[in-house]
Formats: structure tokens, C-alpha cells, sequence
């Protein structure tokens, strides 16, 4: 149980009688006392709440693709774009600071700095871009199983992008976790 308050009261030099109003919605109350500082007495009660129902985490469908990724850096005022994207994923993203390109391993630009070695694991979708907690629920599991992601969204859906190592654990961390991932 989740606590609903918590009073901290001190009575000095002896005893009072004290009346704090309980929440209608208070399953327990624990007091404790002790010696408060100085003189007198101390008690803290907290009050509990009951236990609500979680709601249960939802599950989804996610798909393997079959390329290996690179995520790639280059330099936003040097950045030439004269190659050949590939025909797999592809994402490219402009800050003031950088160009980040996500894209087939065989295609990275030979002048930008480049992770090899990604794989991709795509949401089945569309989901409606109101849906709340996909990539919660989803990083979360791989997060408590130690796997690093890099994370791509699109209007239709999200790509989560793993280290190929790590890509079977992945799998498995997710289908434990009650996830449908079709390789």
C-alpha cells in the first residue's frame, strides 16, 4: 500500500490526547512513538490507502528486420549527401549541432562517425500518435535485462535498434515480458 499522509506530532512534557481527522479512503494507520528532541514525546503516523489494481502493462508485436544498421554522425555544416541511401531503413535527423543518419551498414558515409553492428526491431503499427508508455514498456524491459537501445519514431510507429549482440537477448527479454516478436 501506497501511503495517503503523514503527520509527524510532538507532545511536550507529558502526554495529550489529539485527534487528526482520517481519511475516508484510510485502510490502516501506524502510529509510532518515540523520544521526541528535548523533552517530551514524539509519534509520526502515516496513513495507508488501498491497494489499487495495476493496470496491466500493454503488449505488442514487434518485427525483426533483416539489415544491419549503422548509426552514423556527421557534421551538420560539412555533411554531403551524395550516396546511395540503400533501400532498407532510413532516417535521417538535422539538429544545430549534428546530423544523425540511421541507415543500411553497407551505405554509411565514408566521412561520418559510424556505430556498426544495429539491428532493428519494428512496432507493429500505425499506432495512434495519442498512445502513451509504447516506448516505456518497451525500453523499460530491455533496460532491466542490461540491453542498450537507440530509439527511431515515425508517424506510423517506433523502431528500436539494438546492438547485434545483444539482439537475441533482446528477443527473449521481450517475449518474457509477454511481447509477440516475429524474427
Amino acid at each position: 500500500m501506497a501511503p495517503l499522509a503523514r503527520f509527524r506530532l510532538r507532545f511536550l512534557l507529558h502526554p495529550v490526547s489529539v485527534s487528526v481527522p482520517v481519511p475516508d479512503e484510510c485502510v490502516r494507520a501506524d502510529v509510532a512513538y518515540g523520544e521526541g528532541h528535548g523533552d517530551g514525546i514524539s509519534a509520526h503516523i502515516v496513513y495507508y490507502s488501498p491497494m489499487t489494481t495495476p493496470t496491466p502493462l500493454p503488449s505488442f508485436t514487434l518485427d525483426v528486420l533483416p539489415d544491419r544498421l549503422a548509426i552514423c554522425r556527421l557534421d551538420p555544416e560539412h555533411a554531403d549527401f551524395d550516396w546511395d541511401p540503400g533501400e532498407g531503413l532510413l532516417s535521417v535527423t538535422f539538429t544545430d549541432e549534428e546530423v544523425s543518419l540511421v541507415c543500411e551498414e553497407g551505405f554509411a558515409p565514408a566521412d561520418a562517425e559510424v556505430s556498426r553492428g544495429w539491428r532493428c526491431l519494428r512496432v507493429e503499427g500505425p499506432l495512434d500518435l495519442g498512445m502513451v508508455g509504447v516506448l516505456a514498456v518497451l525500453a523499460g524491459a530491455l533496460a532491466s535485462a542490461g540491453v542498450a537501445v537507440f530509439v527511431l519514431s515515425t508517424f506510423d510507429t517506433d523502431h528500436i535498434l539494438v546492438r547485434g549482440a545483444q539482439l537475441a537477448q533482446a528477443i527473449n527479454c521481450l517475449r518474457s515480458a509477454g511481447h509477440d516478436v516475429r524474427d
